[in-house]
C-alpha cells in the first residue's frame, strides 16, 4: 500500500538551515506609507533574500537531514510532497543537490513530486 505524506515547511525551516533574514521594518514603512511601489518592494527583498542565501551562515544541513532520512527511514512505497511558504529556495537547492549526489540525477521515487518543490508564496529563483 503507497503512503502518501506532504511536508510544508515554514519560517522556521529556513531558520534552522541558517537564513535568519527578515524584510527590514523600514522597508514596510516605505510600503505602506507609499514611499515604494509593490513592485520595487518585492525586487528589494528579492535581491536581499538571493544574496542572504549564499552567506557562509546557511548550511542546509537540517534539509540534508531530511533528505538522507527519506530513503532509510520511511516505508519502500511512500511518497513525499514538498511545499514550502517561504519565498527562498533552500530546500529546492538540497533536493536537488541530493538526487544528483545520492540518486544519479534521476529523482527517486519516494519524491512524489520528481524533485519538485511547491512554493505557495512564489519564489525569488
Amino acid at each position: 500500500m503507497v503512503q502518501n505524506c506532504t511536508w510544508l515547511f515554514g519560517r522556521g525551516a529556513s531558520i534552522a538551515n541558517g537564513l535568519t533574514w527578515a524584510v527590514p521594518e523600514e522597508w514596510k514603512d516605505d510600503l505602506s506609507i507609499g514611499l515604494v511601489s509593490r513592485d520595487q518592494h518585492v525586487g528589494l527583498i528579492t535581491a536581499a533574500i538571493r544574496q542572504e542565501m549564499d552567506q557562509p551562515s546557511v548550511h542546509l544541513r537540517a534539509y540534508r537531514y531530511l533528505m538522507d532520512f527519506f530513503p532509510t527511514k520511511m516505508m519502500d512505497k511512500s511518497h513525499h510532497r514538498l511545499i514550502t511558504t517561504n519565498w527562498d529556495y533552500l530546500l529546492q537547492r538540497q533536493v536537488e543537490r541530493w538526487i544528483q549526489h545520492n540518486a544519479g540525477g534521476v529523482a527517486p521515487r519516494f519524491l512524489s513530486t520528481h524533485g519538485t518543490v511547491y512554493h505557495l508564496n512564489g519564489s525569488v529563483e
